[in-house]
């Protein structure tokens, strides 16, 4: 169902024939200003907790929540985890899903007309799943929204590094699959 979603996405972006010039309304940073290369070797989930395990299809899925330091703004973003349990495999591909538009990611840990969530059916199939919460989209958060600028991409690098230490995670296999991002 999820593929389907992605490959509808891909023909419609193709599809489109003209884009809007909007290069008057951009304002250019560099990497001298916004922190471009951040220290991403402090970068690990912390506080990883178990909060349910879920019967999908027959696969237990272990769903945990945690933070990531953001290596440029210093603020805990919040991350979940959805991990395969009982399959026989010992290390998995990752993918982390990456939320478009203004929202917190909680989409894809959330079930909609179904019995189990987009990020627990994927981990059903045999992948590891790290959804987050961008820069300034949780309610408690005390910095303002990023909209994918340097720091929200700083975020995500430190995701993808901490996905590479996970001791189940196949590091030859870590994706990002992004929704409008």
């Amino acid at each position: 169902v999820l593929a389907d979603r992605f490959a509808q996405d891909a023909v419609e972006d193709q599809t489109t024939e003209s884009v809007a010039d909007t290069s008057q309304n951009v304002v250019e940073e560099t990497p001298s200003t916004t922190g471009l290369l951040a220290d991403l070797s402090q970068a690990r989930f912390l506080n990883l907790k178990v909060v349910s395990t879920t019967e999908v299809d027959g696969v237990s899925v272990r769903l945990r929540t945690g933070w990531i330091e953001n290596p440029t703004s210093g603020v805990r973003q919040s991350v979940r985890l959805h991990e395969p349990v009982s399959l026989e495999e010992t290390s998995f591909p990752v993918v982390i899903l990456v939320p478009g538009g203004i929202t917190n990611g909680r989409q894809f840990d959330e079930t909609s007309s179904g019995e189990f969530s987009d990020a627990d059916y994927l981990a059903a199939q045999g992948v590891m799943v790290v959804t987050y919460s961008p820069l300034g989209t949780e309610e408690n958060d005390t910095v303002p929204f990023d909209h994918q600028g340097y720091a929200d991409q700083d975020g995500l690098a430190a995701i993808v590094t901490a996905a590479k230490q996970l001791t189940n995670a196949d590091v030859t296999q870590i994706g990002v699959a992004s929704f409008s991002y």
